[in-house]
């Protein structure tokens, strides 16, 4: 009696429960019909027993006596990594660099850093000389002379000079440094030989000469200047064989040289200068290039007072 009391009482507890247990067994049978599902699950099932399979081989491979003492190797070794850290952590607290340890860093900090500019300029030579080759190709030559041609190009080029003089005078300097190096000034002078015997440049020059002539008494006359007769052996005695702008010594010389002696007007003839004792002055070859018609103020209106004075 007390028996079926207990099943009435659970069927009557329970009746959504049976019903949806019922339903998904129903389910089930009807889904397992379809094709393809039961392939499936017969391979899910031959995979989980091959996972088995593999869990078990791996097991028994880990549990092999070459594989215990390699894991005990890797223990010890790790152990030991991490005593040497702890060791070493404990050692910088109280470690003191020595002076010869010190003199030892810096020595190799200066060498590394000599190095590394020795190679800098090592690149930048390479560097160089591959652009250098490479701008001597025929094509690329014809590319830099029509780009160099080209209207705003050269007005650009000159409004820069002209915003900075340093970069000019840079600029005349590296070409005279470039015209006395190696092989240029031979193959120049013949280049320049060259120029003057054409038959127009010589007409323009015998013209000049017989406008003008060629000494700087003669320019003077043409342009309407005082002249007074001049020694250039005296002018040079008077300022002691020294350029007045860079104060090299000057020596007389038939052929071209930096240091060649050469008369210079304080205030150029071409501006109303006088050619006399008093405007003119000592200057090297290369400052006289340099200087040309023009009056820089603040150096040569002064030098020959202080030659003078002296």
């Amino acid at each position: 009696m007390e028996e079926e009391t207990k099943s009435v009482d659970d069927t009557a507890n329970f009746p959504a429960m049976r019903r949806k247990a019922a339903y998904v067994k129903e389910y089930m049978k009807v889904y397992m019909q379809k094709p393809g599902v039961k392939d499936r699950v017969r391979e899910q099932a031959k995979i989980r027993e091959q996972s088995e399979v593999m869990k078990q081989k791996r097991k028994e491979y880990r549990a092999s006596p070459e594989q215990k003492e390699l894991a005990r190797q890797r223990i010890l070794r790790y152990r030991s990594k991490e005593e040497n850290r702890v060791r070493e952590k404990e050692r910088n607290k109280t470690y003191v660099v020595s002076d010869e340890r010190k003199a030892k860093n810096a020595e190799w900090s200066r060498t590394k850093r000599i190095n590394d500019v020795e190679w800098a300029e090592k690149q930048r030579e390479r560097n160089r000389l591959r652009m250098k080759a490479y701008n001597k190709l025929d094509h690329i030559k014809e590319r830099i002379r029509e780009y160099g041609k080209r209207s705003e190009v050269r007005e650009r080029a000159k409004q820069l000079l002209l915003s900075n003089p340093d970069r000019k005078n840079r600029k005349k300097k590296n070409w005279y440094e470039w015209y006395r190096s190696g092989d240029n000034a031979e193959r120049l002078r013949a280049k320049a030989k060259e120029y003057v015997t054409r038959p127009d440049i010589a007409q323009r020059i015998k013209e000049r000469v017989l406008m003008i002539g060629t000494s700087s008494a003669h320019r003077a006359r043409y342009y309407g200047c005082v002249t007074e007769s001049v020694n250039r052996l005296s002018v040079y005695e008077r300022d002691r064989w020294r350029c007045v702008s860079c104060g090299c010594k000057v020596v007389i010389a038939r052929q071209y040289q930096s240091n060649r002696a050469t008369i210079d007007h304080r205030i150029p003839l071409s501006r109303g200068g006088s050619h006399t004792y008093e405007n003119c002055q000592t200057m090297c070859m290369m400052c006289n290039s340099k200087k040309e018609a023009t009056m820089p103020i603040g150096r040569q209106l002064t030098v020959f007072d202080r030659v003078v004075s002296s």
